[in-house]
């Protein structure tokens, strides 16, 4: 992108610098070369956002995560302990011990296990 902001900059130049017949073509390359920067910005966005299919859902019975291949179910009442370290949660139960080790976006993982550990609160408590 930088290198179209500079050629747009040649374009519009008036100190004499570039031959004036020169300067609408190095601004029109500048503004392709600027848009289509930005162009493959988002396209490379969308492909990293649309590979990331885990989905965290934290439903009135318990917590379900799902995956392209698997999905997983914790009823509230059977989660013993929620810990967050190093970028992995843990729910324990009685027998197992499950983790995530995805992030999500918009939250950090260690904010992600206090609103987990609220909402088992909550449930359980019978407020939800």
């Amino acid at each position: 992108m930088m290198i179209g902001v500079i050629t747009v900059g040649f374009g519009l130049d008036l100190s004499g610098r570039v031959q004036s017949s020169w300067q609408p073509i190095l601004f029109l390359i500048g503004i392709a070369t600027i848009i289509t920067s930005i162009t493959l910005a988002f396209w490379g966005y969308f492909k990293i956002l649309s590979n990331d299919t885990t989905t965290l859902i934290l439903e009135k019975k318990g917590v379900r995560m799902q995956k392209e291949k698997s999905d997983n179910f914790i009823p509230w009442v059977k989660i013993e302990s929620i810990e967050s370290k190093d970028r992995i949660i843990r729910l324990k139960t009685e027998n197992e011990c499950f983790e995530i080790h995805d992030t999500f976006l918009g939250i950090s993982n260690q904010n992600l296990a206090d609103e987990i550990r609220e909402m088992q609160r909550k449930v359980l408590l019978g407020v939800i």
